[in-house]
């Protein structure tokens, strides 16, 4: 047999079992890319479902907190609130200290 009869053959034989083999890898590779097409779209999903769920939360969040110029509107009207309640009675224990001081002078003065 001649050396091109040989090699001949060996292309009949080699270049179907090669196209086989590659047919058989693409199908892996295809049940592969699909399987991540799978597992992506889950994670997106995941992701959108997470995106929702924080930005829930963060309304449930607002609602329940004051924000800080309400805050700083109610604590300065509780120290306005404090400080003249402070100053009234002040004004009342000046006026009492003056009632006690006339009382024990008027009675130092009848004896």
């Amino acid at each position: 047999m001649e050396i091109s009869t040989i090699l001949s053959i060996l292309g009949v034989l080699i270049v179907p079992a090669i196209g086989y083999l590659l047919n058989k890898k693409d199908s892996a590779q295809e049940k592969e890319i699909d399987e991540l097409k799978k597992t992506s779209a889950l994670l997106f999903k995941k992701h959108d479902d997470d995106v929702a769920a924080l930005a829930s939360l963060q309304l449930q969040i607002a609602k329940e907190h004051y924000l800080k110029h309400e805050l700083d509107a109610r604590f300065a009207s509780l120290e306005n609130a404090f400080r003249d309640g402070m100053q009234e009675l002040g004004r009342k224990f000046d006026k009492l200290t003056d009632i006690l001081v006339d009382h024990v002078t008027k009675e130092d003065n009848r004896r």
